[in-house]
């Protein structure tokens, strides 16, 4: 979770510049469309209310 905010323009502006640094960091990754795909691309969400119930409860660790 990056940030809690009280105002959905700001959450979704937040949101967009998440996104656009990802993005920068991820530029010369595998594009999704190749065969060689791996897996690995990471997007910020935004949710009014509380996360899906789909979503872990716990965070998970990788060890």
């Amino acid at each position: 979770m990056i940030g809690f905010f009280l105002d959905e323009a700001a959450a979704v502006r937040a949101q967009q510049r998440a996104n656009r640094l990802l993005d920068r960091l991820q530029q010369h990754r595998t594009p999704v469309s190749s065969v060689t795909y791996t897996g690995g691309r990471y997007r910020a969400l935004t949710f009014t209310g509380l996360p899906p119930a789909h979503y872990p409860a716990e965070r998970p660790s990788y060890s």
